[in-house]
């Protein structure tokens, strides 16, 4: 597997290229992860072009935890199950496996994901996006599944 990481947060570079090897669904290769600092905005967030296969993820240094993985009326969008997270390392855990997924479904599976229902919702920033539910409750599932596997191997 093929990557390019950019690392502008504290967390060390070596722990976010083993988070990225735990949860990067096979088949995906030769994107670039950005990991920056985030000071104003929701303290979690991912983005993902997928025309450039580029993700974007925006954490802050000092987060409060326990917290939800998404606020609860961005499920309706598809945006479910909502899960704890416990700490800086599982936020990035999670928001790579989500947005990962999103390459994964574009380039990988055979399956069609964006043909489904869209989805309004409005986010921390108070803008209004739209999601295909079918794509993001797919990417959630499959990050609750990767973050828990990810437990119970770190407290065996």
């Amino acid at each position: 597997m093929k990557y390019k990481l950019i690392n502008r947060t504290k967390i060390s570079s070596k722990i976010i290229h083993k988070l990225i090897q735990f949860v990067c669904p096979k088949g995906v290769d030769r994107f670039v992860i950005s990991i920056m600092r985030d000071r104003d905005g929701s303290a979690l967030e991912g983005e993902t072009l997928l025309k450039l296969k580029t993700i974007k993820i925006y954490i802050r240094d000092r987060n409060k935890y326990p917290r939800l993985s998404n606020n609860k009326n961005t499920k309706k969008a598809g945006y479910n199950p909502i899960f704890f997270i416990r700490n800086n390392r599982e936020a990035v855990l999670s928001l790579l496996a989500h947005e990962l997924r999103h390459l994964w479904q574009e380039y990988v599976s055979k399956r069609i994901f964006w043909n489904g229902k869209l989805c309004k919702y409005v986010c921390w920033d108070k803008k209004t996006y739209t999601t295909i539910y079918k794509m993001e409750k797919d990417a959630c599932e499959y990050t609750r599944k990767m973050l828990f596997t990810y437990r119970k191997l770190k407290y065996k």
